[in-house]
């Protein structure tokens, strides 16, 4: 077996109570079956207890208020302390680690919708490097592993162009989704023995001039500032839209696009934007791990539905979304810090990762609303800057 984790994956350490926004409230939290059965041998008055405050039609912990039943006041874990580590359920035990199981090959990594887990994923210093490892281990490879390893050479192409800083972030993003376009486009041919067509097309993205020819290309969704504006304000209201997850997003999303969209005249988001991106320049290496981890979590669920185009516009989607609430919140904050991203990232992810139901959604979206065809998703990310 052969698995892949990133550089930070092994530094995460629970901080417990000290959390501000602990794991254990605002979602209900699935009991493995291995567990379930543990737990309904307990015995004695925290066994009757246990039996009680699980939701046993559909195997969850039940919640009092949006707070799990055995979560205390001091925020520690009663499982944890009658029983001890062994006694938490899968979900406990490995959270916010998760493991995405391609065959032979896993990746685990850790999720962004822990606020300790993604101050270490935006503050990776290693700007999201992979590392490998071999151990003994059985598993069936996946019939299509020649398009698993051609997406792997896929998505290390993205990686490149997002670490590329002899080029604007703005610039570089529109790469990777125009990367990403031409190669759904090509798979066709790719999958009836045209292998070098994705090949050449990575060459062509890698090469040094790449980012003087796709100056040009992307000229035109420059300077468009009320149309990106627009375009955002219909990206804000997609993620308003996504079934609540976390406390108040729905409310909070609405509330961020009067404050952005429809409160401020042109003229006033125009000032206001621009000292956000100058204060947001400054965290450059935390938005590219930002979206190389959204790029790393996506791209190679795409052996399984082909659609690697889509994976991108759900992250840079994602990242969008996180950037807006980010400039909602500077405003209020007297500016953007490093903790307006790592609060704005971890709702986020809360709200769209960890949930089966938003996540089939999104893809819905992207598979067929214009709002996510190339030229929208260019003005929403080219769109403010000058011609």
């Amino acid at each position: 077996m052969k698995y892949h984790y990133p550089a930070c994956y092994r530094r995460f350490r629970c901080i417990g109570e000290a959390c501000e926004d602990t794991c254990c409230r605002g979602w209900q939290i699935g009991i493995d079956n291995a567990s379930y059965q543990a737990y309904r041998n307990v015995p004695g008055t925290f066994g009757g207890r246990l039996k009680k405050e699980i939701d046993h039609k559909n195997r969850v912990f039940r919640l009092h208020g949006r707070r799990c039943a055995f979560l205390d006041d001091t925020g520690l874990c009663d499982i944890y302390r009658e029983l001890g580590r062994d006694m938490l359920c899968r979900t406990c035990r490995t959270y916010p680690r998760h493991v995405e199981d391609y065959g032979d090959l896993q990746e685990v990594m850790l999720s962004l919708s822990c606020p300790e887990a993604a101050r270490l994923i935006l503050g990776d210093g290693e700007n999201g490097i992979f590392l490998e490892m071999e151990r003994q281990g059985k598993a069936e490879p996946l019939k299509n592993r020649d398009f698993l390893d051609l997406l792997l050479d896929i998505r290390q192409t993205m990686e490149c162009i997002l670490k590329n800083r002899s080029t604007g972030w703005n610039e570089r993003l529109a790469m990777v989704l125009a990367f990403a376009h031409d190669v759904q486009r090509r798979l066709p041919v790719a999958a009836h023995g045209g292998r070098e067509e994705i090949p050449v097309l990575m060459t062509r993205y890698l090469a040094s001039d790449a980012h003087i020819r796709f100056a040009k290309r992307l000229s035109r969704y420059r300077n468009r500032k009320k149309e990106q504006l627009i375009r955002l304000a219909a990206l804000v209201r997609e993620a308003a839209s996504l079934e609540p997850v976390v406390e108040g997003w729905r409310r909070n999303q609405e509330r961020l696009c009067h404050q952005l969209y429809h409160k401020p005249d042109m003229e006033t988001a125009a000032v206001y934007r621009r000292e956000f991106d100058r204060e947001a320049s400054e965290l450059e290496p935390e938005w590219e791990n930002l979206v190389l981890y959204f790029i790393h979590t996506f791209v190679l669920g795409a052996v399984y539905d082909g659609d690697v185009y889509g994976k991108v516009k759900m992250a840079l989607f994602s990242y969008l979304v996180i950037r807006e609430n980010c400039l909602g919140a500077s405003l209020h904050g007297g500016g953007m810090t490093k903790e307006i991203l790592v609060n704005a990232a971890y709702c986020y992810s809360r709200e769209a990762e960890n949930s089966d139901a938003n996540l089939e959604m999104l893809d819905t979206y992207f598979s067929h609303n214009r709002l996510f065809c190339l030229d929208s998703m260019l003005v929403a990310l080219l769109g403010g800057e000058e011609g």
